[in-house]
């Protein structure tokens, strides 16, 4: 072939493409027609000329000339597998001698299907496709890397570069909510040209601020920060363990509020609801006594109407609806089990709000860091190794809080429950589904206190890990 031009000319079907695919499929081991394939089996098997004798080696091999004029014999075999070896003067070898130059250059063949895909198109379609064969990608790619830098430099930043800029982004809005360093903030704002000027009014503000100077000046900075931390800090932020008598006062809370939970407390109540029927059917039964003792001194009327007894057994019917009554009626003496259950459920309302104030307040230190204004300042006073220290506490803060929701509503629902018994039992009107929602709504509640108490001792450790970083 001539180094710069060969032509081959032959009729239809005489094999011109099958030339320009052998010789793509010899460098590259895939011919451009079967990669742009619309399915799997479009082309399957086309590289075996269906006229070639079966079981001979399928291969594609050419002579290539050196820039030495010594020559290089590369073929390349089809195996059956569909799979290819490559062989270098009769040596089999992973790659091409010249395989590391052939992937970085253009892949120059254009068969004859695929001239429909440049020349049919839209002119920007067809320029795009010359340009991926010709090699143009990579220049493409970067005219619009330079293009993208020069319209939005912001987005084409290199991340460390990127990082720097919203450092000093940072650093300005800080230095502008401070009056008195508002003169480095303008010369800030002129950018480089000033930066010498404002690395200076910096360092003399840093040695007015901590009566030092020289090169330690940072040093300095850092251990005045470190000092105003402490004062802001007043301590460090932790989880406070109940003295033994807030742990005997919180007890007694949990006591009253598992009480209403209790198979005890539901059968008392059950008691005092078979109580209070009977009571009124004792009630019924001293009324029909009274009518039959009405019925005794005037037989011909109704006592408790007064009209007149047309039927004539009228005495016969009160009789045996109280002669039942007193059968089925065994009303247990008065008690002062009403008094106990209704000072059981008051206590109970009252151990639900004492109880979680009192646990609450463990992580009262804690929780203040995820106020946004406290939480703003403390990070602008950290040093950056001492971050990840605070991310510990506002990651267990945060986990707590999400579980204070659910401690609070199952608190709610549990009062709530506890005051409807209250209600029904003062008005001798228990009710069993009252008394099972007291009991579902309180075992919900101790379910969610107890795991929120387990989250509070095992964050304990966590917490506890940070505190050097704050002494």
């Amino acid at each position: 072939m001539h180094p710069r031009l060969t032509l081959i000319s032959a009729p239809n079907s005489y094999g011109k493409t099958s030339v320009a695919e052998a010789l793509e499929f010899l460098l590259f081991g895939v011919t451009s027609k079967v990669q742009g394939a619309h399915s799997v089996e479009e082309y399957k098997d086309s590289y075996r000329n269906r006229h070639f004798p079966a079981g001979r080696p399928i291969f594609v091999e050419a002579k290539c000339l050196r820039d030495d004029r010594t020559t290089l014999t590369i073929r390349r075999i089809l195996k059956p597998d569909g799979a290819t070896r490559c062989l270098v003067d009769g040596t089999e070898v992973d790659d091409w001698p010249f395989g590391a130059q052939l992937r970085l250059s253009a892949t120059p063949f254009v068969i004859q299907h695929a001239l429909k895909e440049l020349l049919l198109v839209a002119p920007n379609d067809r320029f795009l496709g010359f340009a991926r064969i010709l090699g143009l990608n990579d220049v493409d790619a970067m005219h619009k890397a330079i293009t993208s830098l020069c319209t939005k430099p912001e987005v084409s930043l290199p991340p460390k570069a990127a990082k720097y800029l919203e450092g000093l982004s940072q650093l300005e809005v800080q230095l502008a909510a401070i009056a008195s360093l508002r003169p480095v903030v303008l010369s800030l704002r002129k950018g480089e040209v000033a930066f010498d000027d404002t690395l200076q009014q910096a360092r003399a503000r840093a040695a007015a601020l901590t009566g030092e100077a020289g090169a330690d000046i940072l040093v300095a900075l850092a251990r005045k920060r470190d000092e105003i931390a402490k004062l802001v800090y007043e301590g460090d932020p932790r989880v406070v363990r109940l003295t033994p008598d807030k742990l005997a006062t919180q007890q007694k809370h949990q006591g009253a509020i598992e009480l209403v939970a209790t198979a005890i407390f539901v059968q008392q109540v059950a008691d005092l609801a078979q109580h209070d029927a009977l009571s009124r059917l004792q009630q019924q039964a001293d009324f029909l006594k009274t009518g039959l003792q009405y019925l005794l001194e005037d037989p011909t009327h109704c006592p408790l109407c007064g009209l007149p007894d047309e039927g004539g057994n009228l005495d016969e019917h009160i009789r045996s609806r109280h002669d039942a009554i007193v059968i089925e009626l065994k009303a247990p003496a008065e008690s002062d089990l009403r008094k106990t259950l209704i000072k059981q459920l008051a206590n109970a309302r009252a151990a639900l709000i004492s109880n979680w104030t009192l646990l609450r307040a463990q992580v009262a230190d804690l929780m203040d860091v995820l106020d946004g204004d406290k939480q703003k300042r403390i990070r602008d006073l950290l040093a950056q190794d001492e971050s990840g220290a605070f991310d510990v506490l506002t990651s267990v803060a945060t986990s707590l809080r999400n579980q204070e929701s659910e401690v609070e509503s199952t608190a709610e629902l549990a009062r709530n429950a506890a005051e409807e018994c209250e209600l029904r039992i003062k008005a001798k009107d228990e009710q069993v589904a009252h008394v099972e929602a007291l009991v579902s709504a309180t075992q919900s509640h101790l379910a969610a206190l107890n795991s929120w108490t387990q989250s509070v001792y095992e964050c304990v450790d966590q917490v506890l890990l940070t505190r050097p970083a704050f002494s």
